[in-house]
């Protein structure tokens, strides 16, 4: 079921590793357009935004002090430059 969400977030144009956060926690790194960037462990689809979990990815204190977002971030995906 986990590879039938991974497909159907990358034919909607997800990124491959932003879909792979939607179905396998792990630690995650994007790229907005404008520079800012994102340490995250699990990525959910709200249409043409992503949700993003911040919190529980372990070693990131300095990211979680500088965005304090304990309940996750909502990003548009056409700002998204670059995900691994």
């Amino acid at each position: 079921m986990e590879e039938d969400l991974e497909a159907k977030l990358t034919a909607k144009g997800w990124p491959p590793a932003l879909a792979k956060a939607a179905c396998d926690q792990f630690d995650y790194m994007l790229e907005l357009k404008n520079g800012t960037r994102f340490r995250f462990c699990e990525a959910k689809d709200c249409g043409s935004f992503v949700h993003l979990t911040l919190a529980g990815v372990k070693g990131w204190s300095e990211l979680q002090d500088e965005y304090c977002f304990e309940r996750g971030i909502d990003v548009a995906l056409s700002e998204i430059a670059w995900v691994c």
